[in-house]
């Protein structure tokens, strides 16, 4: 069903990368987004959001025209501060709301989490704002009232107010697009505000914002040019967004020292899973309520996690949500299109892990997997991963300026010579098309990277089983 849009329509402006242009989010397509790992330079100069504001002139598609001015933007350097968008987020009053923030960070599950979140606390009868990234089809997916993507005109008037506040100091993209959430939800008066982190956690745009409730969802392997090469150090990345005194959910079993000694200095009301709420044999416990989870259709670590924040921090009872819990989807999270076809934009090891036990048990006859993942991503990680469980593979490309070639995909994974490598082409849709007429009564997963299940879901239509 399509949604309707809060404050006029809500046109879908892909993302340049889906195309081949130049990045949106000025890290790139899967989550590089926040905003102490931005990169900034000296061709701040040669850009408008990056000189002093100019007001907007008339377009036909002034929307369009706004993302072209805010990511017309080369960058050059690490700028690791926060700074810049807490001075105008002042100027604008967002760093205080009404509402009880909730900011979820995490390597993976972070979009089912504030998902699920919306769906019970809506369901509830409570207001609720979101912000979530990247996104498949058009940025208006980022921003939510009530379930509902911004329209475009409430994005214009959220961007012209931001570009006049910001005088001449320096906005990414994911920043503007961090103050324009922030904006529309203060607008709105929503009486939850759920801001997924970026990257990271202690220097992502979202945490200039103190969080009420704060969700580390799990700790593992990624962007390890930005956050380490630990699960020590990325952990205390993510604790990052830890507040004084106030409840933190975390819903890794396993959490790194790090990320238990930011909580214990900081005397957060830590909730653990393991501890507090456990999954054990596809069952949700906590405290004497046993819950099953055999028919989620998202992660049940995530469902897990998100029961635990609505006890914990609003009250509400695990068995009261249950239903919708369960009932609750997400596109591009093993996402199911056809009979025997999933989408999935996973794309580290963590995510492949994940895919090999869940595939494991939905797939019908031999499995094969179309793979396209961005330049910075461990393909070998990710495929080793996955391998128990795919027959075949076929390799196809991204796009812009941190993609990776069909080719280059096939060398890297040359490590892994037990990979069944059935095709590998540069023009995604003309690999589908190969995969699915090798399918016949096989099945079939698209995974590693947004871009890649935006094009499949073009391909093959908009729609779930």
């Amino acid at each position: 069903m399509r949604q309707r849009s809060v404050g006029g329509r809500s046109s879908c402006r892909r993302s340049p990368e889906c195309q081949g242009g130049h990045c949106f989010r000025t890290q790139g397509f899967d989550g590089l987004a926040g905003s102490g790992f931005e990169t900034t330079g000296s061709s701040m100069k040669n850009s408008p959001s990056y000189g002093s504001y100019r007001p907007h002139e008339s377009s036909c598609d002034p929307l369009s025209d706004w993302l072209e001015q805010i990511t017309g933007n080369e960058f050059v350097a690490i700028d690791l501060t926060l700074d810049r968008i807490r001075r105008v987020a002042s100027r604008l009053q967002l760093l205080s709301f009404e509402g009880r923030v909730i900011t979820v960070a995490g390597t993976n599950g972070k979009g089912s989490t504030v998902r699920l979140l919306e769906a019970v606390l809506l369901a509830s009868g409570l207001s609720v704002g979101s912000t979530t990234s990247p996104h498949l089809r058009c940025l208006n997916e980022r921003i939510c009232i009530n379930g509902c993507p911004a329209g475009d005109s409430t994005l214009v008037e959220a961007f012209e107010v931001i570009g006049q506040a910001r005088g001449d100091i320096a906005l990414t993209y994911f920043e503007y697009v961090i103050l324009a959430a922030l904006w529309i939800m203060k607008n709105a008066r929503v009486e939850v505000l759920l801001l997924e982190v970026g990257l990271g956690g202690r220097l992502d745009a979202v945490n200039m914002v103190d969080a009420d409730i704060a969700v580390v969802t799990n700790i593992d392997i990624d962007h390890t040019e930005f956050l380490g090469s630990t699960r020590e150090l990325i952990g205390a990345e993510k604790a990052g967004i830890f507040r004084q005194g106030q409840l933190a959910v975390l819903g890794d079993p396993n959490p790194p020292a790090s990320v238990l000694a930011q909580a214990h200095r900081l005397d957060v009301d830590l909730k653990r899973r393991g501890r507090d709420f456990f999954v054990e044999d596809d069952c949700f416990l906590l405290e004497n309520q046993h819950l099953p989870l055999q028919q989620a259709l998202l992660p049940k670590s995530s469902l897990a996690t998100a029961l635990a924040v609505l006890y914990y921090g609003f009250g509400l009872n695990p068995q009261d949500n249950h239903r919708v819990m369960l009932s609750t989807r997400l596109s591009g999270r093993l996402q199911q299109i056809k009979k025997n076809i999933w989408l999935d934009v996973g794309h580290n090891p963590a995510a492949a892990r994940y895919l090999c036990e869940e595939m494991s048990s939905r797939s019908k006859g031999r499995l094969r997997c179309v793979y396209a993942t961005l330049g910075n991503k461990d393909v070998f990680g990710f495929a080793s991963a996955l391998s128990p469980v795919i027959d075949g593979w076929y390799l196809g490309a991204t796009l812009g300026e941190r993609g990776r070639s069909a080719r280059k995909l096939a060398a890297d994974l040359a490590r892994l010579p037990q990979l069944n490598i059935r095709s590998v082409d540069e023009d995604l849709p003309s690999l589908l098309a190969t995969a699915t007429a090798d399918q016949s009564e096989d099945s079939l997963l698209i995974c590693g990277s947004f871009q890649c299940v935006d094009k499949a879901t073009q391909w093959f239509g908009d729609g779930a089983v």
